[in-house]
């Protein structure tokens, strides 16, 4: 087959030598395929709980709670700072605005720049601790997808050399083994 250009067919044209291409391997990648997404409806995502649900009955540990929950237990550490911080806001405002107590005319307060304080900077933990667990969670969540993308590939290597040890169990043409 000869083709006008001298550095070879189009690249729309050339077939993809991908075991995941759209491009069938039988045909010469000439002919028109459909894209990979139109062939097959994309699969429906499960609930988050639904998937939480799974992943804790999971005894092949195939599913991982950490990463369907990542989220959840973000905004949970978000919660519990912010909770944290006004938790705080009021024991620095009772606290400061408290009486000192020495005698029954005294009024003089404890510490009325307390509250003041802890409005001002207390947040700087609760921010600090809230980036503690985002890096935390990340950290978590990318080991487990490492550990499931090594596993995949551990697979998919599995597959492709059963594959050519069938390929060379079979005759070729003139009818020897490969």
């Amino acid at each position: 087959m000869s083709h006008p250009n001298p550095y070879g067919p189009p690249p729309s044209t050339t077939p993809d030598p991908s075991p995941w291409s759209p491009i069938p391997a039988s045909g010469t990648g000439t002919e028109p395929t459909a894209p990979a997404s139109a062939a097959a409806p994309a699969p429906r995502r499960e609930n988050v709980v639904v998937r939480l649900l799974k992943g804790l009955v999971d005894f092949s540990f195939r599913r991982s709670v950490l990463v369907d929950g990542a989220g959840v237990v973000y905004a949970v550490c978000i919660a519990a700072m912010v909770l944290t911080w006004l938790f705080w806001l009021l024991v620095a405002s009772l606290v400061g605005f408290s009486s000192a107590g020495y005698g029954y005319y005294d009024d003089e307060l404890l510490a009325p720049w307390l509250p003041v304080v802890v409005l001002l900077l207390g947040w700087i933990p609760a921010l600090l601790g809230i980036i503690i667990a985002r890096v935390s969670i990340e950290f978590m969540t990318s080991t487990v997808r490492t550990a499931h993308e090594t596993q995949a590939s551990a697979d998919l290597l599995r597959h492709l050399v059963a594959r050519a040890d069938e390929a060379a169990q079979q005759p070729d043409a003139d009818g020897t083994h490969a």
